[in-house]
């Protein structure tokens, strides 16, 4: 964040009440969402009541269009076991938690997407087709008190395995700096095809 920026949003903070509900309101986007992700505005709570965060506001956060592209691209990559393509477009906490038993090693991304594709060939053999079912936004709350949201698309899946399980791929686009990056992908099993909202 730039000097000025921070020096900024630091004035800001010294409001209370209604000014300060204006002046965080009068925000451009990307500073809004600076104080959002870093749990800043978390922290007004005896400075004036926090503002509400609306679902268009969260919505904006994570383009739908943009997020879209990019969890289809997450889908292209898992059918064609392209790891490396993966790799780039994964969020920088990713497959960062510590390793149980051993809390002071961390796992890293490259480590961790190896580990789901393996999971994927050993439990499914093969991704065969994905289908777009629907998306949704919601928050995340992280153990520091930061929170930010993630928009979340499900795909209907064909596999070589389990197929009749109805399995479905869950990818998880968040924003991070000035980029949307991938959060986490999943396999789900259900025993009913989810209907699409969109």
């Amino acid at each position: 964040m730039k000097a000025e920026t921070r020096a900024k949003l630091s004035a800001i903070l010294t409001l209370k009440g209604e000014k300060l509900q204006e002046a965080l309101r009068a925000l451009p986007k990307e500073e809004y969402n600076s104080l959002l992700l870093f749990g800043v505005i978390e922290d007004l709570e005896g400075r004036g009541k926090p503002p509400e965060v609306t679902l268009e506001q969260a919505e904006a956060m994570v383009d739908r269009e943009l997020a879209r592209k990019l969890a289809d691209g997450v889908v292209d990559d898992i059918i064609n076991n392209h790891k490396d393509a993966l790799l780039p477009k994964l969020d920088e906490e990713y497959g960062r938690s510590p390793i149980v038993g051993d809390e002071n090693k961390h796992r890293n991304a490259e480590g961790s997407l190896k580990y789901a594709f393996e999971y994927l060939a050993f439990a499914y053999e093969k991704v065969l087709a994905c289908a777009y079912k629907q998306d949704e936004v919601r928050w995340i709350k992280y153990a520091d008190g930061h929170r930010r949201p993630v928009r979340e698309f499900r795909y209907k899946c064909q596999t070589k395995k389990r197929n009749e399980d109805n399995p479905s791929l869950v990818v998880e686009v968040v924003p991070e700096g000035n980029r949307l990056a991938v959060m986490a992908f999943r396999m789900l099993l259900s025993p009913r095809d989810y209907p699409s909202t969109k």
